[in-house]
Formats: C-alpha cells, structure tokens, sequence
C-alpha cells in the first residue's frame, strides 16, 4: 500500500479527507465522515463556551455511568454473597 509523503502540500484545511490518495480513503473507510471538518459543524466546535458545555455534559455522563457501574457491582456481590451460601447448606 502506497502512502503518500506528508508534507503541507498532502492536507489543507476544507480539503477532502480522500484528497490525499486512494490509499487514505481505504485506510480511512467508514470513519471519513466523521473526522471532516467542514461548514459550520467545525466552527460550533472551536467555540471555547461550546466546548467547556460539551466538557461538562460528558463529565456527567461519566459519573452518571461510574455511579450506575457501582450500584451493579454490588449487586453482583450480594448475588455472589447468596450462591454461596446456598451452596454451602446443601453440603
């Protein structure tokens, strides 16, 4: 597989992310949407605000799931807790 040299020349902004080659494109696949920066989708994203928000949203949602993660971990150490015991009187 070819890849071309990096240099200034092989990305400028607003290009195409396949402007690189054909190799970058098969490298890239499904993903290549999803890393363009194009219109106005990039410019909401460098608002600092917007990006402190965003920053803040996800931090919760961190929480939120590490909250939700230990509440089933002890749950399935209560439910180990109980096998074994059963377990231990049917000896």
């Amino acid at each position: 597989m070819h890849v071309p040299a990096a240099g200034p020349s092989v990305w400028q902004a607003g290009a195409p992310l396949c402007a690189t080659g054909p190799s970058a494109c098969e490298t890239l696949g499904p993903v290549a949407p999803a890393l363009s920066l194009s219109g106005t989708t990039s410019r909401s994203r460098l608002n600092p605000a917007a990006l402190t928000a965003e920053l803040n949203m996800y931090e919760s949602k961190i929480q939120e799931y590490k909250s939700d993660n230990q509440v089933l971990i002890n749950q399935l150490q209560d439910i180990k807790k109980k096998y074994l015991s059963l377990k231990q009187q049917h000896r």
